[in-house]
């Protein structure tokens, strides 16, 4: 026998509607610390709950993921508020899983429109072997043989790219194709000549 669902039987916790759509609401969250400034800020070890805004009507034991200027922070939802469970220090990468990181080195050239040149891999505790390509464009992809991002997404669009020597940092964006298993990066206020480390986080899916 069908029966109809009725507004009452659904819980505002769990469900919402969009554009006339219902959705279920997601109960895992990727979320970027803010120092005020539109950047990262450090991790609070004394108020854990500062500098990054908690999701509202979150459902019981949900997930955050908080990328802090120095780390990861990992936190779940009681129903009445955000509880640390552990912070990864991005220092000496320790990301175990689901963490995984991918540091590689990108050099800038061009004449006037930058193109970005994917060195090579730095660091990479994802297992997974990557194929580097240097397009003639102000991108560079870097592609996924192993299939490991099936598996896993990126845990911030936007990265802080260190200038190697120092510098500075750049405003890296990070995307990825999930079709081909490809990310994408570029958008940036990069100096033409210059050399960046870029670290990329990864959450297991």
């Amino acid at each position: 026998m069908k029966r109809v669902v009725k507004a009452e039987d659904l819980s505002k916790k769990h469900f919402g509607v969009d554009a006339g759509i219902l959705k279920v609401k997601d109960g895992s969250y990727n979320i970027k610390s803010n120092n005020g400034a539109n950047d990262l800020a450090p991790f609070n070890q004394l108020d854990p709950l500062a500098y990054w805004t908690k999701p509202t009507g979150a459902k019981l034991n949900a997930i955050s993921h908080v990328l802090f200027s120095d780390g990861l922070g990992y936190f779940t939802y009681n129903g009445t508020t955000w509880v640390l469970d552990f912070f990864y220090a991005s220092e000496a990468f320790i990301y175990d899983p689901p963490f995984k990181t991918l540091v590689a080195r990108i050099s800038i050239t061009g004449m006037g429109t930058p193109v970005l040149n994917l060195d090579n891999i730095l660091v990479n505790t994802t297992g997974s072997e990557w194929s580097v390509t240097d397009p003639e464009e102000p991108f560079g992809i870097l592609s996924d043989l192993a299939g490991f991002m099936t598996g896993h997404y990126l845990a911030s669009g936007a990265l802080h790219a260190e200038q190697e020597g120092g510098g500075g940092t750049a405003n890296m964006s990070v995307y990825r194709d999930e079709a081909e298993n490809k990310i994408i990066i570029g958008d940036s206020d990069f100096n033409i000549g210059s050399t960046y480390i870029l670290s990329i986080i990864f959450i297991k899916g």
